[in-house]
Parts: structure tokens; sequence; C-alpha cells
């Protein structure tokens, strides 16, 4: 099992942070660590109809900001990692409304919303199942990626989640026989 990938921040405060160009891993927690977004069998994640909702409003970030490219992602069942590079140069701003480029954390908060927003849309139009908690837990952890080979091992780290999942003794419970 590959080392944690070390997390610098746990960005609870919503301030702006990381202004600079620069290529991000971050981690979501579901609230309570409950198991929405589907189930790993055969160390790959079977992602329920919440969980590709997930993935395809992720997928639709970079036509909400301008300067954003997505690289390695995953929805876990209850957790999602990404690792996200934003161009900070004048030229990669969003629109008007925001005269900046973005921040990492006005990324995740945009996500976060979206898919709150959807979920609770899914559950009124396709009789979702109702959740007794918000859908994510309040802030992130990230770190920036400063070199290649910390990119790489990120990368790997994401590709190799859904092997590591039944070592994990939070998920033990979510694991299909």
């Amino acid at each position: 099992m590959p080392t944690p990938l070390p997390l610098t921040q746990d960005n609870s405060s919503g301030q702006p942070d990381r202004p600079l160009s620069g290529t991000y891993f971050f981690t979501l927690g579901v609230e309570k660590n409950e198991s929405i977004f589907g189930v790993v069998v055969d160390n790959r994640v079977v992602l329920n109809p919440v969980g590709e909702m997930v993935a395809a409003l992720w997928r639709e970030i970079p036509d909400e900001f301008v300067g954003i490219r997505l690289d390695e992602f995953i929805v876990m069942p209850n957790h999602f990692h990404a690792i996200v590079a934003i161009n900070a140069t004048p030229e990669a701003q969003m629109e008007p409304s925001y005269p900046h480029p973005p921040h990492l954390n006005e990324v995740i908060a945009v996500f976060k919303t979206r898919t709150k927003e959807k979920y609770l849309e899914s559950i009124r139009r396709m009789g979702w199942e109702i959740f007794n908690f918000r859908l994510w837990e309040r802030g992130y952890f990230e770190r920036e990626l400063s070199s290649p080979g910390k990119l790489e091992y990120a990368r790997k780290y994401i590709r190799e989640n859904p092997v590591h999942w039944s070592r994990d003794w939070e998920n033990s419970d979510w694991l299909e026989p």
C-alpha cells in the first residue's frame, strides 16, 4: 500500500487561498463518512447515480472557470480525490463578476454547491434517498504538487485508491461481498 499522500492544509476557513498558478491535489469527504456514491467491487469503484452525478459535475468545472485544467480524479464511495491545475495569468479570469483568477477554494466551493444543488433537485425529481446530513464535510484537504514527481505520485495514489479501499478500517462496512 503506498504511503498516504501527505496533506498540507485543512482549509475550513473559507478564506481565499492559493492565488498563484499551480497544480493541486485535494480530497473532499462525505459528511459522516457515509458511502453514498457507490461501492468498491473487486478493487474497482462501481458508481451509483449519485456518484455518476458527482463525476459529471466535476467534468463541467472547466466550463465554469477559465484557466482550470482537470487531471486525474476519482469518486470513491465516501470521498472524492482530484488533481486540478490553475493558470492564474491575467487572461485566465472567470466571468466578469469575478475580476480575478480563481482560487482553489472557489473552485471547490462551486463544485460542492453544484453537487449539493443537483442532489437536492434529484431527491425531488427522481426520488433519490434523502440524507440527514450535509453532503460534504466542511473544508477540504489539499496540497500543492510542486514537482513532476509529486504529480505522478498523486496520480498513482488516485488510480490505486480503490485497490486499498478494503484495507482501510473505516470502509469495512461498505464492501460488497
